[in-house]
């Protein structure tokens, strides 16, 4: 039986591949921040048990704690893996501060590097192939308004990785792909949801509508499997066609950054123009 370990798997696209892999008969294992509670993860509890694997509690801020949890999954041995943990704040770029930026490349970054470093030596020390796949988002092709620069920066970031990572690994049999979610109903795009609604949001995108969590667990799904043999390096957009078009979704900065003029004092921020600590979960 395959075995998948997915980081961020409490919720959103995490869960939802989680549930799709345990579905079609995978063993899974989750790494989140969050408890397998049952009154916030019914569903985990609710899987046979033979496809129910660890669930370990861990902040992936915390690279010590991150790479002991993952090597303790991979120790079990592990076939795969899928990068989900992220956050995402929302601010302008002139009024983000260092702190927000080095907690977003901790989590988007680096957790992404440890969880794959790990799984890779374990790969490589078990003489077998896998597969990765690592989350990054539209936003890493262009700019999204409404999500901050420094989740752009982290989602640009783990396209480049992907594509290193396929390079340095495919002689041991690794495959490393990315997908890349575009308008997807999870808890990033809470904020714009609320303040704009679905209609006006994915007016832009050719399909029209909100992606739904189990869309993207099946493109992971695809690239996880042996249908995907031959497939390495690639990010694979799962947007409705965002990317084809030029418009861009409406933003969340726009009705502050319009505020500022040359040599004007800082606007004042409210807890609505600026999103803190908001769960990616892709």
């Amino acid at each position: 039986m395959s075995h998948v370990l997915i980081t961020g798997g409490a919720s959103g696209i995490g869960a939802a591949t989680a549930q799709h892999l345990a579905a079609n008969g995978t063993r899974i294992s989750v790494l989140d921040r969050s408890s397998d509670d049952l009154s916030t993860a019914s569903w985990w509890h609710a899987l046979d048990a033979d496809v129910r694997g660890t669930w370990a509690v861990v902040d992936a801020s915390d690279a010590s704690a991150l790479e002991i949890a993952v090597d303790d999954v991979v120790a079990d041995g592990v076939d795969g893996v899928v990068t989900c943990a992220g956050i995402s704040v929302k601010e302008p770029f002139a009024e983000s501060t260092i702190d927000v930026w080095k907690k977003t490349l901790d989590i988007n970054v680096l957790g992404t590097v440890i969880t794959a470093r790990s799984v890779a030596r374990g790969l490589i020390d078990a003489g077998r192939g896998g597969s990765i796949v690592t989350v990054s988002s539209t936003a890493g092709f262009g700019y999204v308004n409404g999500l901050g620069a420094h989740y752009h920066a982290s989602k640009g970031a783990i396209m480049a990785l992907t594509h290193a990572l396929a390079t340095e690994l495919g002689p041991y049999g690794i495959r490393v792909n990315a997908v890349a979610p575009g308008l997807i109903a999870t808890p990033i795009t809470e904020f714009l949801r609320a303040k704009h609604g679905e209609a006006a949001l994915t007016a832009p995108v050719p399909q029209r509508s909100l992606g739904d969590p189990d869309e993207v667990a099946r493109a992971i799904s695809f690239l996880l499997s042996s249908d995907a043999s031959m497939i390495t390096g690639h990010v694979l957009p799962v947007d409705g066609g965002q990317l084809t078009v030029a418009g861009q979704p409406l933003g969340g900065f726009a009705d502050i950054v319009t505020e500022r003029t040359p040599g004007a004092s800082r606007p004042a921020y409210t807890h609505s123009n600026t999103e803190r600590h908001h769960r990616d979960d892709r």
